[in-house]
């Protein structure tokens, strides 16, 4: 799914020195770059699915030790994706999809 100039920025994004939950702007940047380059055509589901298999192998690549600091890292770079997903979704018009079980939103 991502290039090797998105890896290059995600790898750069585990790296950088951050604390708490806030992203830094490195982090914010590379995410909003791997997200403007999207198939929005691809479900969301699908785009995270993939931007999280990618993300640990940066997070392996990057030998970024296993434990609670990468669980969290890892935890707050997928939240900024999903939110940078979710807004790049909408200014460029792809909206929610409706549920693909056949059934209806508002169904019992």
């Amino acid at each position: 799914m991502l290039t090797t100039q998105d890896l290059d920025l995600l790898t750069t994004a585990l790296v950088a020195e951050s604390k708490g939950t806030s992203l830094t702007p490195a982090q914010r940047f590379a995410l909003r770059h791997i997200c403007a380059g999207l198939d929005y055509h691809a479900t969301p589901e699908h785009l995270l699915v993939e931007f999280k298999l990618d993300l640990v192998c940066a997070a392996d690549g990057a030998c970024i030790a296993h434990g609670s600091d990468r669980n969290e890292l890892i935890a707050k770079l997928v939240s900024g994706f999903i939110d940078e997903l979710y807004t790049q979704r909408s200014q460029n018009g792809f909206h929610a999809l409706p549920p693909t079980d056949g059934m209806s939103a508002g169904a019992p």
